[in-house]
């Protein structure tokens, strides 16, 4: 019995860290994502870093590094203005079409889906 019992407590344990894992995980990747939304120059920055310590660069090399971030970060923000508006209609309209195959029930847990992931799944077309 007593083993029964350190077991289980054992299991629980093990169990509830594996929960705070994945809840902290979750937490630490939206937050991430949604500071990465809000100002993706932090994502160029913290890939100069990280390119800066891995590869050990020098002076030169990092500058270089800075400038062609610089640069493709550029290229990227301007293709993401001509690509975003199509993206967001295809969105808009997968949504739409999810939401006409649900029971009415399911469509308010729906719209509360969406609303809680508004930052990744915009509503509004820009046309």
């Amino acid at each position: 019995m007593k083993t029964l019992k350190i077991v289980l407590v054992i299991g629980l344990i093990f169990a509830a860290g594996f929960v705070a894992g994945v809840v902290t995980t979750r937490v630490v990747v939206r937050h991430f994502v949604q500071r990465a939304i809000a100002n993706p120059d932090l994502l160029t920055e913290r890939i100069a870093r990280d390119l800066n310590r891995s590869l050990r660069l020098d002076a030169e090399q990092r500058v270089k590094v800075e400038q062609i971030l610089t640069a493709a970060h550029s290229r990227i923000k301007t293709l993401r203005l001509q690509v975003q508006p199509q993206l967001i209609g295809v969105m808009h309209d997968a949504k739409a079409d999810i939401k006409e195959v649900l029971h009415p029930d399911q469509q308010a847990r729906f719209d509360e889906y969406c609303a809680q992931r508004a930052a990744f799944l915009p509503d509004k077309r820009t046309e």
